[in-house]
């Protein structure tokens, strides 16, 4: 591109092209923030992709399948950076989880997301639960408080928490034995845990905590019976240095198979 230059009989050709330089450079750059503001994020190219045509989507191979199922990791919080995935991420996490396999298709699983104040009312109301079963002077009480303390700072960089939750009964003529709902829903979990990682998204599932508190399990929209909470996905995102950290191992699947033919 030439740039204009001030006429010669001004004598200032050189400042001509500096002004030229500077309003090109200045015209350019509200454009070069948009793009980037508006670049789509991974959830966001997925999320794009579950509205289209399902059948355009080409299948993975197998390695890339093991691949992912290998590399799937438990990251805890202490690892975590304190930012958040995108809202389309969650969105996709979710949505791999709802195509979990489902006896008579009761597709018992619900989640609660949970981030910022909300986040915050329901640690506040675990923390009030136990501190209500165990007794304030009580000794348990007190180990609680130095675990809860030393957690803290790790409990800080979780962005989200999802409750994972499971109906007992979905329709009214199907009642399957608990086992298979409990089942169906770890199926869900595993779905959101592998895609959480195919988006570098870091994420665990804990179990801990006053899960069967009435209380909670109101607050959790559990109110029929047999409903239950079967724990907490922690999520949030990690350098990933730290994820590559994580180490996994498994024993020989030939010891773990019999085979009757």
């Amino acid at each position: 591109m030439e740039l204009p230059l001030l006429s010669t009989q001004d004598g200032m050709p050189v400042l001509g092209a500096i002004l030229a330089i500077l309003i090109t450079v200045a015209l350019m750059m509200p454009r070069r923030k948009a793009n980037r503001d508006t670049e789509p994020d991974e959830g966001a190219k997925i999320k794009a992709t579950i509205k289209g045509n399902k059948s355009q989507v080409p299948w993975p191979t197998p390695h890339q399948v093991l691949g992912l199922i290998q590399q799937r990791r438990s990251i805890f919080p202490k690892d975590y950076d304190g930012s958040a995935p995108s809202s389309d991420c969650i969105d996709c996490m979710l949505e791999a989880a709802n195509w979990a396999p489902t006896h008579g298709k009761t597709e018992p699983w619900r989640f609660v997301v949970m981030s910022g104040a909300g986040k915050e009312e329901f640690e506040e109301m675990c923390h009030n639960t136990i501190k209500e079963t165990l007794g304030e002077d009580s000794e348990k009480y007190q180990k609680y408080l130095e675990k809860k303390q030393k957690k803290a700072a790790a409990k800080a960089k979780v962005s989200h928490l999802i409750a994972i939750c499971m109906k007992r009964q979905t329709k009214p003529d199907k009642l399957n034995p608990e086992w298979e709902e409990m089942a169906a829903c770890s199926c869900a979990v595993q779905n959101m845990h592998l895609m959480a990682t195919s988006m570098g998204v870091a994420s665990y599932w804990s179990t801990g905590g006053p899960l069967e508190s009435p209380n909670l399990l109101n607050f959790l929209g559990l109110t029929e019976e047999g409903d239950r909470c079967l724990g907490l996905f922690h999520v949030g995102m990690a350098p990933k240095e730290k994820v590559q950290a994580y180490r996994a191992t498994r024993g020989p699947i030939d010891k773990k198979v019999t085979w009757l033919s």
